[in-house]
């Protein structure tokens, strides 16, 4: 028994014609003739626990490994030759390390590339960290409220050992990335269906050779939205952005963005686009259990902000597509339901890739009394990624350029860079590519450094300030040098004077040491709720960048 390569109908080894579709089923001998005379084969793996995963999803092994060969069948014909991993057979559970899992990864990955001399370029991960554990490591500027990271990315580096250790001294990306990871997450209530209909529309992609980019939907945070319009410059001059005649009023609407609070959850369905192929938020997120939306600040001083888009509306979309989110903790998933996740809402109904951070994540912000507009690290992230997916990059790729793109843009790597290329994860098959591109796209080799290795330096990150009852540092530090008091005179007269923002508690500062003897502080405000900003400063109070967190 095998599958069409079209739809997914079952079809018998004797069929010359699909009973379903109609379209032409090849033997095993002409489908090898036609992969070999066509473009260059890449390969791939599924990384899965099939014992835990039935188990999960309460059906049997051998019907996840029947879905699993029709996957396999059909993304041969786009060339993609997947096949699957099961830590099972190594003996290993869900509850064993991530490092037992990679170990599994990298020595299949050995034995491919030695003996089989077949370079592997993906690896699709199939369920959440309760299946295949997702790696936890040190944050690069930890803080009362933020120690850790959650990432895929140490998935990616096959040919090193102790990738946490050269990561956490920000070694790690002077090495070859070795493979563009993705996953596959499923909630905690997820069922068989759940898993069936994404393999299922996978193989319907087949149709079109891709995912059509021809349409989109964007949402932003008012104090972001001239960032958003760079962000997006490359959608909008596709033509892929819808225009509204009469004009929108511009409370809630930007060119071609739409504005939270002022659209809120309670009316997003009148503008929502449930026909869109990709959506874009430039929102906030939180890790707030009650929190499961993306939200927008009001502009007026003392309103708050509110929820403006839902995992209510991701469920409603009609076609499938690709959510770009820069929000922070816009893709937390572990131990979360279907409806209280906008990733596993977004995945389980008609999303093929998503691209989220698990963390709080840093960007750029609007500049009111200047023309200028800059992006930076989130804001990189989602511009290159869906540059290069408009392009013809596979997702896998397309998230490699725009990790990479991080550090090009910057002298020095920085704590924020690090965090930035670290918490941005990839969900779905990492071989997917848009329709209607170049069939060869200009994306980087994959053992192509991400980081240049001149700029790869650790910088050593000293905490001068907290804002905490009782600490040493804020009453002695503080004191010592009266210089730190008078940039921060200096940093918030330029906030209220270029942004309109009025003073505002002060949180941290650190010193930033690098290799190369410069010096940089960082002063960390909090802005309410959801906002916290970054001000980067010489010695002498030069103010250089400020970043907010979405």
């Amino acid at each position: 028994m095998s599958f069409c390569h079209n739809c997914g109908q079952k079809v018998e080894n004797d069929e010359r014609f699909c009973s379903n579709c109609g379209v032409r089923l090849y033997s095993e001998q002409e489908s090898h003739t036609v992969h070999k005379t066509g473009a260059t084969a890449k390969y791939g793996y599924i990384l899965t626990n099939l014992t835990a995963l039935a188990k999960k999803l309460k059906v049997n092994a051998s019907q996840i490994k029947e879905l699993l060969s029709l996957f396999i069948s059909a993304r041969k014909h786009e060339n993609i030759h997947y096949e699957y991993i099961d830590v099972s057979d190594a003996g290993l559970s869900p509850r064993d390390s991530w490092e037992k899992h990679q170990k599994v990864l990298a020595g299949k990955y050995r034995h491919s590339l030695y003996h089989e001399n077949k370079k592997i370029i993906y690896v699709f991960i199939i369920g959440g960290d309760d299946i295949i554990p997702m790696p936890v490591v040190k944050h690069f500027r930890p803080t009362g409220y933020e120690k850790d990271i959650e990432t895929d990315i140490l998935y990616s580096f096959l040919s090193e050992p102790d990738t946490q250790q050269k990561l956490e001294k920000w070694e790690l990306f002077q090495y070859p990335q070795t493979v563009h990871t993705g996953r596959l997450p499923l909630a905690a209530d997820a069922s068989w269906e759940h898993l069936e209909n994404y393999i299922h529309r996978c193989v319907l992609l087949n149709q079109s050779k891709g995912l059509p980019l021809n349409e989109a939907y964007a949402q932003c945070d008012p104090h972001w939205k001239k960032v958003s319009i760079e962000v997006m410059k490359e959608i909008i001059n596709s033509r892929c952005m819808p225009s509204y005649n009469p004009p929108i009023d511009p409370r809630f609407y930007y060119q071609y963005i739409f504005l939270t609070p002022d659209i809120t959850v309670d009316v997003v369905d009148k503008v929502f686009n449930a026909d869109a192929r990709l959506y874009y938020f430039n929102m906030h997120g939180s890790n707030a259990p009650s929190v499961s939306g993306f939200l927008g600040q009001s502009i007026i001083e003392g309103q708050g902000a509110s929820i403006g888009i839902s995992p209510r509306e991701l469920a409603r979309a009609n076609k499938a597509n690709i959510v770009v989110t820069e929000a922070c903790y816009g893709a937390k998933y572990i131990q979360k339901r279907v409806d209280d996740s906008m990733l596993l809402s977004a995945i389980s109904r008609q999303t093929m890739i998503y691209i989220g951070s698990s963390r709080i994540a840093y960007g750029a912000v609007d500049q009111p009394l200047q023309s200028s507009v800059r992006t930076s690290n989130a804001d990189i992230i989602a511009q290159v990624f869906m540059s290069e997916m408009l392009s013809g990059s596979t997702a896998g790729e397309a998230l490699f350029k725009a990790r990479s793109e991080v550090f090009k843009r910057t002298p020095e790597t920085s704590a924020e860079n690090m965090l930035t290329v670290t918490e941005f994860n990839l969900f779905g098959d990492p071989s997917l590519k848009a329709s209607g591109t170049s069939e060869h796209s200009k994306a980087s080799e994959t053992d192509v450094l991400i980081v240049p290795s001149a700029v790869t330096t650790k910088c050593e990150i000293e905490n001068l300030y907290e804002n905490k009852p009782g600490s040493i540092l804020s009453t002695v530090r503080q004191l010592v040098n009266i210089n730190l008091q008078h940039i921060r005179e200096k940093i918030d007269k330029h906030l209220y004077e270029y942004y309109q923002i009025k003073p505002r508690e002060l949180t941290h500062i650190f010193l930033n040491k690098y290799a190369n003897g410069k010096k940089e502080y960082t002063y960390a405000y909090s802005l309410g709720e959801y906002t916290r900003l970054l001000v980067n400063t010489s010695p002498q109070g030069e103010i250089m960048e400020i970043l907010t967190s979405k």
